[in-house]
């Protein structure tokens, strides 16, 4: 377990409702690079994620028809990697046994809601 941290910690994290409407295969790496449809005040974001495993291109074909709601850091620092900016952090999860899974959400809920 991390450290404990208190809700002012908790409170400066800006977490939204997103839909992913694009999943492309990052060459030479398990990331695919996602559009990811955060609601008409955020807009749509470029969002890398380390969630295709060893089937990269199999992943990007399965976000990309499945167009799944998932949950997204939107005030996360941009940050550079493969030369693509990443705009945001999908939550996501890893078990033991490298299966990776999203945190993900029914969809009636409409893209950009907070949660708090």
């Amino acid at each position: 377990m991390k450290d404990i941290i208190q809700f002012s910690d908790f409170d400066k994290v800006d977490i939204r409702v997103g839909q992913i409407t694009l999943a492309e295969v990052v060459p030479k790496s398990k990331m695919l690079k996602l559009q990811v449809d955060l609601g008409s005040e955020i807009g749509t974001r470029t969002i890398l994620a380390s969630i295709a495993g060893s089937d990269p291109a199999g992943a990007a074909a399965h976000y990309s028809l499945a167009k799944p709601k998932v949950l997204v850091v939107v005030n996360f620092a941009p940050r550079e990697m493969k030369g693509i900016v990443s705009e945001g952090m999908l939550l996501a999860g890893q078990c033991e046994n490298k299966i990776v899974w999203l945190a993900d959400i029914n969809g009636v809920v409409p893209n950009g809601t907070q949660v708090s």
